[in-house]
């Protein structure tokens, strides 16, 4: 499997390379780094995180894959300055997922709320996500959080089989691995 298979494919955001490069003709990084701080807020990925009945809706397989690829380093290095936007929208939780921020639920939703001292991370159970959380990552970094029992069957086996490609242990192997929240 070619390794830019791991991660979600990268908008074609062509530039002429003249336009990143100083006058003696090196890399301007200060040009690169306000194109990709562009790039990024531009092509940021945003889903709703509701239906319209108030159901939530999960992130696409293909966002959870990507997250798992970069959090447990499924590829290397080149492929993943090759594809720099990651989703934003999923966590996978292999532990017990966190409590809401608001009651003693699971949350499924981490999320920045404002509050009188300030903007401050928050994890909310669906509940108390609905009237806070319209879009999973662009504009406000809301991330859903799933817990690994959680991803599709066929993500677990393809993760795993990578696991053992690197000579580490199974992640989803028996239902959970030892592996520490990412």
């Amino acid at each position: 499997m070619d390794q830019c298979e791991w991660l979600l494919p990268q908008p074609d955001v062509a530039i002429p390379s003249s336009g990143l490069l100083a006058p003696d003709g090196s890399l301007d990084k200060e040009a690169l780094a306000a194109f990709v701080g562009f790039a990024a807020e531009e092509l940021a990925v945003s889903l709703p995180a509701f239906s319209d009945n108030g159901t939530p809706l999960l992130p696409p397989e293909r966002h959870v894959l990507d997250y798992l690829a970069r959090a447990y380093d499924l590829v290397d290095e080149d492929t993943q300055i090759d594809y720099p936007f990651a989703a934003g929208t999923a966590r996978v939780v292999t532990g017990d997922l966190p409590e809401c921020s608001f009651c003693e639920e699971p949350a499924r939703y981490d999320h920045i709320v404002t509050t009188t001292s300030g903007d401050a991370r928050a994890f909310l159970c669906v509940a108390h996500a609905r009237p806070l959380v319209t879009h999973l990552g662009a504009p406000d970094g809301t991330v859903c959080l799933l817990h690994a029992r959680d991803v599709p069957a066929q993500i677990q086996h393809r993760v795993d089989v990578r696991l053992v490609e690197l000579g580490r242990d199974r992640m989803f192997a028996k239902g959970e691995s030892s592996a520490e929240n990412a």
